[in-house]
């Protein structure tokens, strides 16, 4: 493909059309949000008041299935990363899994529980007064229980023993769903689609065409301003009851669904709340917080919480907080390990191993 395949007639069009509904009524809507006091101001350190300090940790993982002639190799990491006020409190030591198991689709499950249980688990062992979820408080929900709905058995037995292993992520799960202000967990999702903002706004008669909140925000706000907090809308999540799988998938699963309800009772009481904000030192990033409240609405902690954070983002040079990216940094070494692993699996086999299957444990169908 060239430059004259590309239709940047069809390309322009579609942005002008998704902005058209911003450009029309943002201004209109930021001077209403101001004056009901639904967008607010937040202290910054670097301007003359400093907001509490708290030791910060943000936890991260990553994930490979690589597909190999004899079979997948699933590696998972999970690290913690210390946020610039805390660059001498402790962490938990970095994690590293592997396993390998039959071709089949359903082995990328097995990969996103490794990496959940792992950044649960090192999140929970986190001393850090406030920590930092990599995604929403669903996110590590979602890569728990998929695995044991697979297909093949092995898959499913598979992800049985990481939710029944020494990492205990239902329990670590059970953890970060209970509400706890002086320890608090906040999840910081880096990429989102959610509309909540969008759609309350529209209801009261701003008609902003569907646009994503967080595109919305970035229009709204000014350096070192947040919305008004609203509860999180986590409907579309379901238990997954289900009959057809052995009595130990069913046994994982009901614990898993207990879970779940926990965490759709909490959002049907209005106990998880999510804000953007806009960083000092930044004209276009803002950053979204998911975390629980409890307490009365005078109560409600979120500019300590948008105060902290924005501590931790180095704008511009960051475009998210120090403790995410590191931990995001040191995750992504995970890269070098498939090839280590196949090294140090064929050093340990007997020369006719190595003749009759060794290829096959270096080889996978990248060409």
């Amino acid at each position: 493909m060239n430059d004259n395949d590309i239709d940047y007639d069809s390309l322009l069009s579609t942005v002008r059309e998704i902005v058209a509904p911003i450009v029309s009524h943002v201004q209109t809507l930021r001077k209403q949000l101001v004056a009901d006091e639904r967008i607010q101001r937040f202290s910054n350190r670097d301007s003359g008041t400093d907001p509490a300090t708290t030791s910060l940790a943000a936890a991260d993982g990553g994930r490979i299935q690589e597909k190999l002639y004899l079979f997948d190799l699933i590696v998972a990491r999970g690290t913690v990363a210390n946020g610039k006020v805390s660059s001498t409190h402790p962490t938990p030591d970095p994690i590293t899994w592997a396993i390998g198991l039959p071709r089949d689709k359903g082995t990328a499950y097995v990969a996103e529980a490794a990496m959940a249980a792992i950044e649960l688990r090192l999140l929970c062992d986190s001393t850090h007064e406030t920590r930092i979820l990599d995604g929403s408080f669903i996110t590590p929900l979602l890569g728990l229980r998929e695995g044991i709905y697979a297909r093949q058995r092995e898959t499913r037995q598979a992800t049985i023993n990481i939710l029944n292993g020494p990492w205990n992520p239902l329990t670590a799960l059970n953890t970060v769903y209970t509400p706890d202000v002086n320890r608090p967990i906040l999840a910081l999702t880096k990429s989102d689609t959610s509309r909540l903002y969008s759609q309350t706004f529209t209801r009261e008669g701003i008609n902003l065409g569907g646009v994503q909140d967080r595109t919305l925000a970035t229009q709204l706000l000014q350096p070192g301003e947040y919305l008004t907090p609203i509860p999180v809308d986590y409907s579309q999540i379901r238990t997954n009851r289900k009959s057809k799988y052995e009595p130990n998938v069913k046994t994982v699963g009901k614990e898993i669904d207990n879970v779940t309800e926990t965490l759709i009772q909490h959002t049907n009481d209005n106990h998880i709340y999510t804000t953007y904000f806009k960083p000092y030192g930044s004209n276009h990033t803002v950053l979204k917080i998911d975390y629980f409240h409890t307490g009365s609405v005078e109560d409600n902690p979120v500019r300590r919480y948008v105060e902290i954070v924005n501590q931790d983002t180095q704008t511009p040079h960051i475009l998210e907080p120090f403790s995410q990216w590191k931990a995001d940094q040191l995750a992504k070494i995970i890269k070098k390990e498939p090839e280590k692993i196949k090294r140090n699996l064929l050093a340990q086999m007997t020369l006719e191993e190595k003749a009759t299957f060794g290829p096959l444990i270096l080889s996978n169908y990248r060409t």
